[in-house]
C-alpha cells in the first residue's frame, strides 16, 4: 500500500501546501442601486437580480425573455456588463411577469401582454426611456 502524506506536521499543525483557501465572510450580496448619468440627468438604478426579485423569476429567464423580446430593451449597460434597470421600469414589470413561473404562459401569449401595456406605457410616459437600443414590439 503506497504511503499518503498527512497535511499535518509533527506538531498537529497544518502544513502550508502552497494553495491559500479563500473565505467567504458572509454570502455574496446583491448590487447596491448605483446612480447613472442618462442624457443630462442623474438616475439612480437597479440591478438584474433585483428586478428577478421583485418580478419572481431567475436572471436566466429574464434574460432570455430580453433575447426573444418579450420584454423590451430598457436599461443601461455598465462597463463591466452589468445590467441595470430603472425602478419605474420594475413596477412596469411586476404585474406583466409575476408569477410567470408558476403560470408557465406560452411565450407569444406573454410577449402580446407585454408589447400591449408598453405601447400604453410609452404613450403615457409612465416609463422613461433609458436606451437608443429600443426594440420595437
Amino acid at each position: 500500500m503506497p504511503e499518503t502524506e498527512s497535511i499535518r506536521g509533527d506538531d498537529g499543525a497544518f502544513k502550508s501546501t502552497g494553495l491559500r483557501r479563500t473565505k467567504r465572510v458572509g454570502p455574496r450580496g446583491r448590487n447596491k442601486p448605483r446612480v447613472f448619468l442618462v442624457g443630462d440627468d442623474e438616475v439612480t438604478l437597479v440591478g438584474l437580480g433585483c428586478v428577478c426579485d421583485a418580478v419572481g423569476i431567475s436572471k436566466k429567464a429574464f434574460r432570455g425573455y430580453e433575447e426573444v423580446g418579450a420584454v423590451p430593451i430598457n436599461r443601461v449597460i455598465d462597463e463591466k456588463g452589468r445590467r441595470w434597470y430603472h425602478p419605474k421600469f420594475v413596477e412596469f414589470l411586476v404585474p406583466l411577469l409575476e408569477g410567470q413561473s408558476e403560470r408557465r404562459d406560452p411565450l407569444w401569449k406573454l410577449k402580446a401582454r407585454v408589447e400591449q401595456a408598453w405601447a400604453v406605457a410609452l404613450e403615457a410616459g409612465n416609463v422613461p426611456l433609458l436606451t437608443t437600443e429600443q426594440e420595437s414590439l
